[in-house]
C-alpha cells in the first residue's frame, strides 16, 4: 500500500528487477488488499464504438470537467476516506472538437497533460 506522494513516485521511477520484485510481492497467496477509490470520468468523448461500453458519448456534456469540478470530488472523497482516484477518459479523447477546445483554454495539449495536472494537484490535496 502506498502512502505517500514520495512513495508514489519511487514505484513510479522503477525499473526492471525493482518492477518485477514488487509484482511478486503483490501476489503472494494470503493477501487481500482493497482501497476506497473515486472513479473520474474526465469525458466520455471517445473515438472507438465498443459493442459492450455504455461509457461513451458523442456529445458528451460537459465536454470536460474543469479542474475545480474534479478537485470538489476529490476533497469529497477524501472527507470519505477514500484513498485513491481513478481518472478516466475515452481513446483520443481530445480529438473531439468540445473536449480540444476546453483542453486548450485550460493551458493543456491533450489528456494525457491534463491527466497529470490533476494528480499532481489530486497528490497535493492528500
Amino acid at each position: 500500500m502506498l502512502h505517500s506522494k514520495d512513495e508514489v513516485l519511487e514505484v513510479l521511477l522503477m525499473k526492471g528487477p525493482d518492477i518485477l520484485d514488487l509484482m511478486k510481492r503483490a501476489c503472494e497467496p494470503g493477501s487481500v488488499t482493497y482501497s476506497r477509490n473515486i472513479f473520474i470520468p474526465l469525458t466520455r468523448a471517445c473515438r472507438n464504438r465498443c459493442g459492450y461500453c455504455t461509457f461513451r458519448s458523442d456529445t458528451p456534456e460537459p465536454p470536460l470537467l474543469e479542474p475545480e469540478d474534479v478537485m470538489g470530488e476529490v476533497r469529497r472523497a477524501l472527507s470519505l476516506g477514500c484513498t485513491e482516484a481513478l481518472f478516466t477518459f475515452g481513446e483520443d479523447a481530445h480529438e473531439f472538437p468540445g473536449v480540444r477546445d476546453k483542453l486548450e483554454s485550460l493551458g493543456f495539449g491533450d489528456m494525457t497533460d491534463y491527466t497529470y495536472h490533476l494528480c499532481e494537484l489530486t497528490l497535493d490535496a492528500g
